[in-house]
């Protein structure tokens, strides 16, 4: 069957039908200029040099006023040069000047990583093939077979490889015909992107099932999850590195969000990063997947009380952004930065106690007020809430608060646990000001928000606990309080509780009431 792009055939598909014209002013060009690199740029703009028709540049002259802009500002534009012939046509110029970039940075980009380095090479085998240059385009085949085998890029070996199958074809080359299919590095190639495609399906999957049923032990969510482990085991064993890499990764989505199990997440985040470190130049290929990685195996670390083996994987991050991420795209560097922020913020919550340097919260709150006010991102909203919660820690509710608030500005269904957690800190805040009638009130709402759900036991504990302290007389009464909750959370079987109190350290809170001191000073038990 023939792949449509929009309901066309290939064929048929017209300049028009990929960038439609539209009476609305249009982002796309701004977009894309603002997510190149000054030496993309720079690279562009050496491109639009050499099609320069008349006296005047008149695109580069649009590309420089793009791309000086903080916000896109069509009316500005043309305003500015209205005494040029591109004004008249802006949405046509618009288009012509994105094909450029687009064309600009295959050719920038062409030879700089094994998979565009393997992406040209086949371009280039084919062009060859067609011309009668066969040993030539054989050369070309085999380079892109080559650079994608070794980033284990199956897809794009499998095209290679495709390459010379056709290329023994146009030399009516073919294999004896006695000797087995199997045999084929074709069809070797073919069984492992079969491999690699279960595997990366189901954590994809797996991926789903927490974002629509999150930590709330939904018995839905855990027959699901159940059932795609089921699923995955049944393929095994993996032969694959990339088919490993997805297997661990839906482990430990599972372990986690599913089993509330930190510890067996730890566990499989460790061995994953172990195989995506095992070969540097897949590493540098996944380099997006490797920091997330490096990220949540770095924050379940600290979830489980090793602050001292959280330091080296924020070492990792910051080494990255200090030293590899100047060639990246500027998105792709706010996203490691906010990354190893974020770590450095959690490890600062963690050394309140002890440490006296200043922690990160200007910074990342900072990064977050540039890049988060239109797009809401789950990193983002971590951020704000460990924002949220080194405030806390610091005493100083209000700023607490204001932080904690975004956090309702994001999506539900980004992380549940994330927005649920925010809200028990905003109680706690306003437990230690003082504002009986405001934790009367979001302890009401917390409960019509959880009406009809099982909620988890250490969760009710916190919400029984905060709805009665300020209500009972300082002193016998709140010390009885605190030290029947502090006994029975402690008691509880760790299948009774969920990550979400660990977030916040509810334990910490109710040992310091319970001695007069700060909250900050009991997070290393």
């Amino acid at each position: 069957m023939m792949r449509t792009y929009g309901g066309l055939c290939p064929e048929f598909v017209k300049l028009s039908d990929i960038y439609p014209m539209s009476r609305d002013p249009s982002s796309e060009l701004f977009d894309l200029i603002q997510a190149l690199t000054q030496t993309e740029k720079r690279y562009v703009k050496q491109e639009l040099k050499r099609h320069v028709l008349g006296d005047v540049n008149q695109s580069e002259l649009l590309f420089d006023a793009v791309a000086s802009q903080e916000r896109y500002n069509e009316a500005s534009i043309k305003k500015r040069f209205a005494g040029h012939g591109f004004v008249r046509r802006l949405p046509e110029a618009k288009r012509e000047l994105v094909l450029v970039i687009l064309r600009a940075m295959r050719q920038y980009h062409a030879e700089r990583t094994p998979m565009r380095r393997a992406i040209s090479g086949f371009a280039d085998g084919e062009f060859l093939r067609s011309r009668g240059l066969f040993k030539w385009a054989e050369r070309k085949f085999t380079e892109a077979a080559r650079e994608s085998e070794l980033v284990h890029h199956h897809q794009l070996h499998a095209l290679a490889l495709d390459g010379l199958v056709g290329l023994q074809r146009s030399q009516e080359k073919f294999p004896e015909p006695t000797t087995p299919i199997e045999e084929d590095e074709a069809f070797v190639e073919a069984v492992a992107m079969k491999e690699v495609a279960i595997y990366e399906g189901l954590s994809d999957r797996m991926q789903a099932v927490v974002a629509r049923y999150g930590t709330s032990q939904n018995p839905a969510g855990i027959a699901l999850a159940n059932d795609l482990v089921a699923k995955g085991e049944q393929h095994l064993p993996i032969t694959t590195l990339a088919a490993q890499n997805h297997w661990l990764r839906a482990l430990s989505l599972k372990a986690f969000f599913i089993d509330n199990d930190v510890a067996t997440a730890l566990a499989y985040d460790r061995s994953r990063l172990e195989v995506v470190e095992r070969d540097e130049r897949y590493r540098k290929a996944n380099f997006n997947a490797w920091i997330n990685l490096v990220h949540s195996t770095a924050l379940r670390t600290v979830m489980s009380g090793d602050v001292n083996g959280a330091r080296p994987l924020r070492d990792k991050l910051r080494n990255f952004w200090l030293f590899e991420s100047k060639a990246i795209s500027p998105r792709n560097r706010r996203a490691t930065l906010g990354n190893y922020l974020n770590l450095d913020l959690l490890i600062s919550i963690y050394e309140l106690p002890t440490s006296t340097n200043e922690p990160p919260a200007k910074m990342l709150r900072e990064l977050l007020d540039e890049h988060e006010s239109t797009n809401r991102s789950e990193l983002g909203m971590i951020c704000r809430l460990n924002l949220g919660l080194l405030l806390f820690g610091i005493e100083k509710y209000r700023e607490s608060i204001r932080q904690l608030n975004i956090v309702d500005d994001y999506p539900e269904e980004l992380r549940d646990d994330a927005h649920r957690a925010s809200r028990y800190i905003r109680i706690l805040c306003h437990i230690e000001q003082q504002h009986e009638t405001v934790v009367t009130s979001l302890i009401r709402k917390e409960r019509r928000l959880l009406k009809g759900a099982s909620i988890p036991a250490d969760e009710e504990l916190f919400l029984n606990m905060a709805g009665r302290y300020l209500l009972q007389t300082p002193g016998k009464q709140r010390t009885a309080l605190l030290k029947s909750t502090l006994d029975t959370l402690t008691a509880l079987a760790p299948d009774e509780r969920t990550s979400i109190t660990g977030m916040f350290a509810f334990n910490a809170w109710l040992k310091a009431k319970l001695t007069n001191r700060p909250w900050r000073t009991f997070l290393a038990d």
